[in-house]
């Protein structure tokens, strides 16, 4: 059993929006308190967590919570979401570069409860953003393997 997402993943989609929206919110509020309030100010907040809840749903709001594997499958859990994908199911796997943050996605032969893909956050793997995760070739050639065993 070995986990493959990271333990990340729950700060990049809630704790770090969270943080920036308060963030905001305390210099908005403080500002009003010493400059009185405006109209501009507020359109200006509203812009900025407009834009962190833009990002936060384009860049981690898909991410899987949990990825571990089981050797012979892949547990996969996003929020109460749950189920448990055997390598031969696994058609191929992608890694998306210069993403922060990093994203993997997981395409299923047979969609799965999570449809026909799955992506989630990585353990590191490289320094080298633009160079190809460790993970992708190791999952590849086990899918192979083990749809090849499978006919």
């Amino acid at each position: 059993m070995r986990r493959l997402s990271s333990f990340w993943t729950p700060f990049s989609k809630w704790i770090i929006p969270a943080f920036l929206i308060c963030a905001f919110a305390t210099g908005a509020i403080s500002s009003a308190a010493s400059h009185g309030f405006s109209t501009e100010l507020l359109l200006g907040f509203c812009g900025v967590v407009a834009f962190i809840v833009f990002l936060q749903k384009v860049l981690a709001s898909d991410l899987a919570d949990e990825v571990i594997d089981f050797g012979d499958s892949l547990f996969v859990r996003r929020g109460r979401l749950k189920d448990r994908i055997p390598l031969a199911n696994v058609l191929k796997v992608e890694t998306s570069v210069a993403v922060n943050p990093p994203r993997m996605t997981i395409y299923f032969v047979k969609p799965s409860a999570f449809g026909n893909s799955v992506a989630f956050s990585p353990v590191s793997g490289t320094i080298n953003p633009f160079a190809k995760h460790p993970l992708v070739e190791e999952l590849m050639a086990r899918a192979q393997h083990a749809r090849s065993n499978v006919v």
